[in-house]
């Protein structure tokens, strides 16, 4: 969660469209979608110096099960 360069919205991930995006809270505003990404994870986000551009750290999750059936 982060708040935008002008400090007149709030930047949060949300997956209310199934899928991890940006969305911002205006302060007595509208919401408004900032990212349409179909697939992935956002792990992290940041403003640019100008507040022009979000830097986005995102990929996808994988991971593996392992099932031990005896100690030897």
């Amino acid at each position: 969660m982060r708040w935008t360069p002008d400090g007149r919205s709030l930047v949060t991930v949300d997956i209310r469209s199934g899928t991890p995006n940006l969305w911002g809270r205006s302060l007595g505003g509208p919401t408004k979608q900032l990212t349409h990404f179909a697939s992935g994870v956002i792990w992290d986000f940041g403003w640019s110096v100008d507040g022009k551009h979000i830097a986005l750290a995102r990929g996808t999750d994988q991971s593996d099960a392992v099932l031990f059936t005896s100690a030897k």
